[in-house]
């Protein structure tokens, strides 16, 4: 099948541009997350990989691969760079939000648990080295670099990317809404109306986060998978589609600080020992008050989909489809 990837049109055109793109983006790191040169490298190869991951998983339909070029094969592959990726989010955000307003003392306790993040990092690094090198990921690359030269697809692959883009995207769309996570710190009455709780002290904050942690997490995955699959398809819809991408933007960002403040106190709990807020009190203080700062962005995103409109998700079925 000839593929337009100047104009393109129809369900396979889209594929095969989506596989170029993150290949691409995936090789073009690759040697210098090898020779680990910069953080970046890691993380532009890591995006490029869940991507690639999204394509296969979004596109499946029109698509004929390898069997070498498996979505659970690739996320595996992102799951190893991630350990490290973690890893440098940690020193980063410690480094750029709350180490400069530490006491001396608080200081060389944080240099002491950073430089136990970078020991680890060398042995990640070494665990990357094996994996890129290994038989499995070189494989997946030639298969890929192979397709792409002599792309297959299945039928369906055939019809214009506006025929198939509403039933591609809506059922990640439905299981983004059908997430709990949604109604941590709300109520529902006999009348099933919901509430929002307006004041968060900072005790409250820190017990509501640490006793819903995991479902706080389910949403910010779904929401990770609905932004790269609407990623996919902007082309094929117009503003108000744009503008729901931003918001789900906005839910992946707010819940990935509260993410990442959540996994940097587990470390540093881990590392220190569970006293370590009697040796770290500021950073305690500081912390605290970030994750606070993150629920309360949070629940404007709450508001908006629970209560300024309490029709969203059927209104933004009905604006994909209208809009197509």
């Amino acid at each position: 099948m000839k593929i337009n990837n100047k104009k393109p049109y129809v369900f396979a055109d889209y594929a095969y541009g989506a596989i170029a793109l993150s290949t691409k983006k995936i090789i073009k790191n690759e040697k210098g997350v090898l020779h680990n040169k910069n953080p970046e490298y890691i993380h532009q190869m890591r995006v490029g990989l869940r991507r690639l991951r999204s394509v296969l998983i979004g596109f499946y339909p029109a698509l004929k691969l390898p069997k070498l070029v498996d979505e659970k094969k690739i996320g595996k592959v992102a799951q190893i760079l991630g350990k490290k990726r973690d890893n440098d989010v940690l020193k980063e955000n410690l480094t750029k939000y709350y180490y400069h307003f530490l006491n001396d003392g608080e200081k060389k306790i944080c240099d002491q648990f950073m430089e136990k993040l970078d020991n680890k990092n060398k042995d990640n690094q070494n665990k990357i080295i094996k994996v890129l090198q290994g038989k499995e990921y070189q494989n997946i690359k030639y298969s890929l670099k192979k397709w792409l030269k002599e792309p297959q697809f299945n039928l369906i692959a055939s019809l214009p990317i506006t025929e198939v883009a509403h039933n591609l995207i809506i059922p990640q769309i439905s299981k983004l809404h059908l997430q709990s996570g949604w109604f941590v710190g709300t109520k529902i009455d006999q009348n099933y109306q919901i509430t929002i709780k307006e004041d968060y002290t900072l005790e409250e904050v820190k017990n509501l986060l640490e006793e819903e942690k995991e479902i706080i997490h389910e949403l910010r995955k779904e929401a990770k998978k609905t932004r790269y699959q609407m990623d996919l398809l902007t082309d094929c819809y117009g503003q108000p589609y744009h503008d729901y991408l931003n918001l789900i933007v906005n839910v992946q960002e707010i819940l990935g600080n509260i993410q990442d403040n959540a996994i940097l106190l587990n470390q540093i709990k881990k590392e220190i020992g569970k006293n370590w807020q009697k040796k770290l009190p500021n950073l305690d203080i500081l912390i605290s008050n970030n994750q606070r700062q993150q629920w309360l962005n949070w629940r404007k995103i709450q508001q908006l989909f629970l209560l300024d409109n309490q029709n969203m998700y059927e209104h933004n079925l009905l604006m994909l489809k209208k809009d197509n």
